[in-house]
């Protein structure tokens, strides 16, 4: 708890006037939406992955062989 304490604290004193908190408060906000952005650039390229898997299309064109193209030894 005293860490807390204390860290809260110094995060007080470092940002006391309000220029530093409104500096502070930007840089908080722009990492923000850049974590945002990220995450639905992430998620819609997973999408696409899953909508176009090659591994799937390449499993479209397997068949079996039949008994006729298999030569016994």
């Amino acid at each position: 708890m005293n860490r807390v304490k204390r860290l809260v604290s110094t995060i007080e004193h470092l940002i006391s006037t309000k220029t530093k908190q409104h500096i502070v408060g930007g840089l908080l906000f722009s990492a923000a939406v850049f974590l945002g952005a990220l995450s639905a650039t992430v998620l819609t390229m997973r999408v696409e992955a899953i909508e176009t898997d090659p591994v799937k299309e390449d499993r479209d064109d397997y068949h079996e062989p039949y008994e006729d193209d298999i030569d016994e030894y």
